[in-house]
C-alpha cells in the first residue's frame, strides 16, 4: 500500500501525485507498507477481524457466540484453525501478529441437547403414566354379569 513521499526522512505528501517547485536539489523516495488480508470463515455465529493488517500489525479475530442452540444437538465452538487445519487456539478471541495473508475457520462440533432429551424423557414419562393408569383401572373394573340364559324354544 502506498504510505506517501518521503524526504529527508519525513513523508512530505500522502497523496501518489506530489507536485511542487524545484528550488534545490531534492530527492524523493515512495514508500510503501506491506499489508495482508487476513480472512475469517464461520457456519455459525458472527466472526469479526476480517480486513486488511500491515506486516507486523497485531491482529485479534472473535466469534460472536460459543454455542448455537439446536433441536436435537447444539453447535458448540472448539476453536480457530490455520490453512494447514491445525488448530490455532480454543478462545473465542485469538490475536496473532500478522506475518502474510492468513485463513481461519471456526470449528464447531454438535452436541446433544440435554434439554431437548429431558423433554423427550418428561413426554415418554407422562405416556408411560397414563398407560399405567388405564391398566389399572380396567383391572379394578367389576366384570360384567355373564349373558341372561337363552330362551326357551317357542310352544
Amino acid at each position: 500500500m502506498f504510505k506517501g513521499w518521503e524526504s529527508a526522512g519525513a513523508i512530505i505528501s500522502k497523496k501518489q501525485s506530489h507536485s511542487f517547485t524545484v528550488t534545490q536539489p531534492l530527492t524523493l523516495t515512495a514508500k510503501w507498507q506491506t499489508q495482508y488480508y487476513v480472512s475469517i470463515h464461520t457456519d455459525y455465529a458472527t466472526a469479526s477481524g476480517e480486513k486488511w493488517y500491515d506486516k507486523g500489525e497485531s491482529a485479534t479475530i472473535t466469534i460472536s457466540q460459543t454455542k448455537i442452540d439446536g433441536i436435537p444437538f447444539n453447535k458448540v465452538f472448539k476453536g480457530w484453525k490455520d490453512e494447514t487445519g491445525s488448530i490455532v487456539s480454543t478462545q473465542p478471541s485469538y490475536t496473532f501478529t500478522v506475518d502474510g495473508p492468513k485463513t481461519l475457520t471456526a470449528v464447531w462440533e454438535q452436541e446433544l441437547n440435554i434439554l431437548f432429551l429431558a423433554g423427550i424423557g418428561a413426554a415418554a414419562a407422562t405416556v408411560a403414566v397414563i398407560v399405567i393408569i388405564i391398566l389399572l383401572k380396567k383391572k379394578k373394573a367389576k366384570p360384567l354379569p355373564p349373558p341372561p340364559p337363552p330362551l326357551p324354544p317357542p310352544r
